[in-house]
C-alpha cells in the first residue's frame, strides 16, 4: 500500500530558500578565510547604495600580506580605521565583490554542488519576480520588480565569476561534497594555493612572530567553519524590509497551495482505496499544524509591517475580488502560466472572499431546520454559477458552525459571554460578530489555519462527495471501536495489579471524550438541538441519511480533535496505552488543567505489558 509523504516532512519555501541563501554563504565565506579575507576592508565596492562597508581601501589582490613588517604610509587627513571582520550577513552587491575577488586569488574548482545549490536560489528569485511582474504597471511594483531583477542579476554575475575557476583541481584542495551537502552545514576542508604556507625562514622573522601573537590576542572571532548556518543570510541592496517581505510573502501563498494541493491527492488515494481513513484524517490535520507553526513564525517575524491576513493579501495582489468567481478564475489563468501560481492565486481568492464576507458582517451559518439540497451525483463542472454558489454555501454552512465554536473558546468579549451559554446553540448575532472580531482584531492570532482548515473541508467533501458514505461508515466503525476498547479497559481496570487511585482521575476526562466522540458521530450536535428543541423528530440514522454536508463536517471535526488517538487505537497497541495517548490528546486541546504526576507510571505499566504480551 502507498504510503503519502508525510506533511512535516515537506521542506517549506522559506525554509529551504534561508537553508539555500546560508550554505551558498557559509561555502563562499569559508572560502575566503581559508585565502586570508578576513576584512571588509580588502573588498573593493563601487556601488554606492545599501552598501554595508564603513570604509574603502583598494587593494591589490596579487600583494601578500605585511611579511617583512612594513608599515603604509599614511597622511593625518587620512587616519588608519580599524579592520571591520567579514559580516556572516551580506548584500548582494557585497557578495559579487567577495565572488570576484576569490577567483583572481585561487585556482580552486568550484564543485557542482555549489551551482546546484545557487541555481536553486536563483530560481527561486525568478519564480518570485516573475510572480510579480504579471501583476501589471503599478508603480510600487514596477520599483519593486526592478529590484528583484537588480537581486537575480548579481546572484547570476556571482555564477559567472565561479565559472571562471580553472577546471583542474589541485591534489591538496580534495573537496568534501556530502559535508557540503550536509544538514549540519557546509565543510569544505580544501586547501587553495593562496592559503599555503610560507617558507618556514620567513614564518619565523620577529616581525611576523610578534603579529601572530597580537592577532590571537586581539581577534578571537569564530572560525566561520565553527559557525551555524542560521547566522548567515543574503539581503537586498539598500533593503528596508519591504523586498524580503514580499519574497516570503510569495513563499507563504506558494506553500499554502502546495500543502492544499498535498491534502487533495491524499483524499484522491483514500477513494481509490490506497490509504485508510485514518491515514488520511491523521495527513489531514498535519497538514493543518504546519500552517499553523507557518502563520506563527511568518507574523512572528514580520509583526511590523503586517498587522493580519489582509494586509498580506494587498501585498500579494492587487485585483479587486468580484462576485462572478468564473470571470475571476479567467483572469487569473490570463495573468498566470505556472500551475501552482494558478493553484495559488485561487486560495488567495478564496481568503480575500471570505475575508470581505466577514467584514460585510454577511456571514451565512446554520439555522435551525435547514439544511441546503445536496445531490452528490451531480458533477460539479456541468453547474452554472448559481448552482456552485449554492453548493460552496452548503458545504461552508455546516463547517461555520465549528469555526464558531472555536470562536466562543477565545478571548473576544462574546466569546466571554458565551462559555457561559449553552455551547451546542449557535446564535447567528453573537457567531458574525464574534467571529469578525476574531479574524479582523490585529491583537488576536491571525487565524489563517482556520481558513486554510475551510477550504480543506471544502476540497475533502468535494473528493469524496461521491463516496461520502464510505467515510461516513468507517467513522462510525471507528467511533464503535473506541467506545468498545474503553469499556473493555474499563471492565478489566479493577482486576489487574496497576490499579491505582490516581490512575482512577482519568475516568472523568475518558467519560467527557466519549461523550464527545457520541455527540461528533453517533448523533450530530445540531441535530441533538433539533430533537430537544422539538424542532424535528429525526433519528440519528434519518440524520445522518439525509443531512450528509452536517455529516461530512461532524466527520473533519472528529478528524481534528482525536487524530492523536487514531493510529494508536487501531494500532492495537492496548487500552491502557490508548488511554494515555487520550490523556495527551486532552492535554493538547486544553481540555485539561490539572496535572498528573503518575501519568509516567501509566505509560512505563503500559509498554510493560504490551511487551509481555498481556495487552
Amino acid at each position: 500500500m502507498p504510503n503519502p509523504q508525510l506533511p512535516n516532512d515537506i521542506e517549506t519555501s522559506r525554509s529551504k530558500y534561508k537553508n539555500l541563501t546560508a550554505r551558498f554563504l557559509k561555502w563562499l565565506s569559508c572560502r575566503a578565510e581559508d585565502m586570508k579575507i578576513t576584512s571588509l576592508d580588502e573588498l573593493e565596492d563601487e556601488s554606492t547604495s545599501g552598501s554595508v562597508l564603513q570604509s574603502k581601501t583598494k587593494i591589490n589582490p596579487s600583494r601578500r600580506t605585511n611579511a617583512h613588517g612594513k608599515k603604509k604610509k599614511t597622511t593625518a587627513q587620512s587616519p588608519v580605521t580599524p579592520k571591520t571582520t567579514l559580516p556572516t550577513v551580506f548584500t548582494v552587491g557585497l557578495l559579487v565583490r567577495l565572488a570576484e575577488k576569490i577567483t583572481q586569488v585561487t585556482n580552486l574548482k568550484v564543485p557542482d554542488a555549489v551551482f546546484t545549490v545557487l541555481d536553486d536560489i536563483i530560481e527561486l528569485r525568478s519564480e518570485v519576480a516573475s510572480f510579480y511582474h504579471r501583476q501589471g504597471s503599478h508603480p510600487r511594483l514596477i520599483e519593486s520588480n526592478h529590484r528583484h531583477r537588480h537581486f537575480i542579476e548579481c546572484l547570476r554575475k556571482i555564477r559567472r565569476y565561479l565559472e571562471l575557476c580553472p577546471t583542474s583541481r589541485p591534489d591538496n584542495a580534495l573537496v568534501k561534497l556530502g559535508e557540503f551537502m550536509s544538514l549540519l552545514g557546509i565543510d569544505d576542508n580544501s586547501a587553495p594555493v593562496s592559503s599555503v604556507q610560507p617558507p618556514l625562514d620567513e614564518d619565523w622573522l620577529p616581525d611576523n612572530l610578534r603579529r601572530k601573537a597580537s592577532t590571537k590576542k586581539e581577534n578571537p572571532t569564530t572560525p566561520m567553519h565553527d559557525r551555524p548556518l542560521s547566522e548567515f543570510s543574503i539581503i537586498a541592496d539598500g533593503d528596508n524590509g519591504k523586498d524580503e517581505s514580499e519574497v516570503l510573502a510569495w513563499m507563504f501563498f506558494h506553500d499554502l497551495a502546495r500543502l492544499r494541493e498535498h491534502v487533495r491527492g491524499i483524499w484522491r488515494q483514500y477513494c481509490q482505496q490506497e490509504i485508510t481513513l485514518v491515514t488520511a484524517s491523521f495527513l489531514t490535520t498535519q497538514s493543518i499544524e504546519i500552517v499553523k507553526e507557518m502563520e506563527e513564525d511568518f507574523f512572528s517575524s514580520h509583526s511590523q509591517l503586517f498587522s493580519g491576513y489582509l494586509d498580506l493579501v494587498k501585498v500579494m495582489f492587487r485585483m479587486h475580488p468580484k462576485l462572478d468567481i468564473r470571470s475571476v478564475v479567467q483572469e487569473l489563468i490570463m495573468m498566470d502560466s505556472s500551475t501552482v501560481d494558478f493553484t495559488m492565486s485561487r486560495i488567495f481568492h478564496s481568503l480575500w472572499q471570505f475575508g470581505m464576507t466577514l467584514i460585510a458582517g454577511n456571514v451565512p451559518c446554520p439555522k435551525p431546520g435547514f439544511f441546503p439540497t445536496f445531490h452528490p451525483e451531480d458533477d460539479r463542472s456541468s453547474m452554472d454559477d448559481e448552482q456552485l454558489a449554492a453548493e460552496d454555501l452548503a458545504i461552508l454552512m455546516p463547517h461555520l458552525s465549528e469555526v464558531a465554536m472555536q470562536c466562543k473558546l477565545s478571548s473576544t468579549e462574546v466569546g466571554k459571554r458565551a462559555k457561559k451559554s449553552d455551547r451546542t446553540t449557535v446564535d447567528e448575532q453573537a457567531l458574525v460578530r464574534d467571529m469578525r472580531a476574531f479574524i479582523i482584531d490585529s491583537s488576536r492570532p491571525k487565524p489563517f489555519h482556520l481558513i486554510f482548515q475551510w477550504a480543506v473541508y471544502k476540497d475533502t467533501v468535494l473528493v469524496t462527495r461521491k463516496q461520502l458514505k464510505r467515510p461516513l461508515e468507517e467513522l462510525l466503525q471507528f467511533s464503535r471501536h473506541i467506545m468498545s476498547s474503553f469499556n473493555f479497559w474499563e471492565q478489566d481496570y479493577d482486576f489487574r495489579f496497576y490499579s491505582d487511585n490516581d490512575v482512577d482521575s482519568l475516568r472523568p476526562a475518558i467519560h467527557e471524550f466519549i461523550q464527545l466522540v457520541q455527540s461528533h458521530v453517533l448523533t450530530d450536535r445540531l441535530g441533538s438541538w433539533k430533537d430537544q428543541n422539538h424542532i424535528a423528530n429525526l433519528t440519528p440514522y434519518q440524520l445522518w441519511h439525509y443531512n450528509p454536508w452536517a455529516c461530512g463536517a461532524a466527520l473533519y471535526s472528529l478528524l481534528l480533535q482525536i487524530h492523536h488517538t487514531m493510529v494508536q487505537v487501531l494500532n492495537g497497541t492496548g487500552y491502557l496505552g490508548s488511554v494515555a495517548h487520550l490523556y495527551h490528546a486532552l492535554r493538547v486541546h486544553g481540555q485539561v488543567e490539572r496535572e498528573w504526576p503518575h501519568m509516567d507510571k501509566i505509560l512505563e505499566i503500559s509498554y510493560s505489558l504490551v511487551k509481555e504480551s498481556l495487552l
